[in-house]
C-alpha cells in the first residue's frame, strides 16, 4: 500500500496541472492516441523481454524532472538508465507476461497506462527468476510529436525457482580442478602464486597464496573454503596478513566455468555491483576477470606450474 501511495503522489502533480486545460478529448482522439502509445509499449516490453537496454531507456523523457518508482525506490533519469544497463547486462532474456492493461487520458496529450504482470527471468549465470504480483504504470505525455515515458511506477516480489545457477554441477568434484601450484601476473613486475592439495575434509578445503616481486614475498595468506550442501555453493574466507579477511561465495556455472560474487550479494547475485569470473581455458591455464557495473576491469592469466 505505501508503494502505491507514493506513485499516486507523484502522479497527482501531472493529474491537476493536466486538468486545467481546455479541449475534451473525442472517443476517436482516445483511440488514436492509445493506438500510438500501445506500439510504443508493445516495443517497451519486446525490448525488456531480449534485455535491449539502449531502446528501453529511449522511451523516457531525459529530463531533471523525470522519476521512475522501482520496488520503493524513486530513480531520476541517470539512475534509470543505470539500473536498466545493470540488470539487462546480466540477463540473457526474458519472458514478461501482461495479466491485464488499461490506458486513461488525464488530458489532451497524456497517457496513463496500467498493467499487472508477471515474468520468467533467465540470467547469463544460469539463474532463473519469477517476478510475481508485479504492477506496472507508465505515464506519456506527447512532447515536440513524439511520445515520451515522463515518470513510471514498478513493483513485483521475486523468488528463484531453478535458479540456483549451479546447473546440478558437482561442485566438489569440479573444485579439484584447481589441484596444483598456479602462477600468474597481476601487476607490473608483481605475481600472485597460489597452491591447492585437492584435499576436501568435511566439505572444506584450503589455498595458500602469495604475492611477490623480483623474488621478494610481498604478502602472503590463505582461503577457507567451505561447501554449503543448503545452497549448493562454496564460502570462502580470504586472510592476507595486515589485512582484514574478506568472504565471497563462489560456484560453477559450467564445467570450466566459476562465478564469484562478495558474500553480501549471495541472494540476489544478479543485482551485484561487483562480480568476478574464472575460465578454463585448458585444463593447465585459467582466466581469472573482475567486473563492476557489468564493466571489466581486470584480467589476469594463471598457469599450472608443472
Amino acid at each position: 500500500m505505501k508503494t502505491k501511495l507514493v506513485f499516486l503522489l507523484l502522479l497527482l502533480p501531472f493529474v491537476f496541472s493536466c486538468s486545467t486545460k481546455e479541449g475534451k478529448l473525442s472517443e476517436t482522439d482516445k483511440d488514436k492516441m492509445k493506438t500510438e502509445v500501445k506500439t510504443i509499449v508493445d516495443g517497451l516490453i519486446k525490448n525488456c523481454n531480449e534485455a535491449n537496454s539502449d531502446q528501453v531507456i529511449a522511451i523516457a523523457l531525459h529530463s531533471p524532472e523525470f522519476r521512475y518508482v522501482l520496488n520503493g525506490h524513486a530513480l531520476n533519469y541517470t539512475e534509470y538508465e543505470t539500473e536498466v544497463k545493470s540488470m539487462h547486462g546480466l540477463l540473457a532474456g526474458q519472458k514478461i507476461n501482461i495479466l491485464s492493461e488499461n490506458y486513461s487520458f488525464p488530458d489532451n496529450s497524456s497517457v496513463l497506462y496500467v498493467a499487472e504482470f508477471s515474468a520468467l527471468e533467465n540470467y547469463k549465470n544460469g539463474y532463473v527468476r519469477i517476478s510475481e504480483s508485479g504492477s506496472w504504470s507508465m505515464l506519456f505525455k506527447k512532447t515536440d510529436n513524439t511520445w515520451k515515458m515522463i515518470s513510471g511506477f514498478e513493483s513485483y516480489t521475486a523468488r528463484n525457482v531453478s535458479g540456483d545457477g549451479t546447473n546440478g554441477l558437482n561442485q566438489l568434484k569440479l573444485l579439484k580442478q584447481y589441484t596444483g601450484t598456479w602462477k600468474g601476473e597481476v601487476g607490473k613486475d608483481t605475481l600472485l602464486v597460489w597452491s591447492y592439495d585437492g584435499k576436501i575434509v568435511n566439505n572444506a578445503a584450503t589455498f595458500i597464496m602469495k604475492t611477490m616481486s623480483k623474488a621478494k614475498t610481498l604478502s602472503e595468506g590463505r582461503s577457507s573454503l567451505v561447501y554449503d550442501k543448503k545452497t549448493d555453493k562454496f564460502i570462502e574466507t580470504e586472510y592476507v596478513k595486515g589485512t582484514s579477511p574478506a568472504v565471497y561465495t563462489w560456484w560453477f556455472t559450467a564445467n570450466d566455468k566459476v562465478d564469484i560474487f562478495m558474500i553480501q550479494d549471495i541472494a540476489n547475485p544478479e543485482k551485484a555491483t561487483e562480480k568476478f569470473t574464472i575460465n578454463f581455458e585448458s585444463k593447465d591455464k585459467i582466466k581469472q576477470t573482475w567486473y563492476k557495473n557489468n564493466k571489466e576491469v581486470w584480467s589476469a592469466t594463471f598457469t599450472r606450474q608443472k
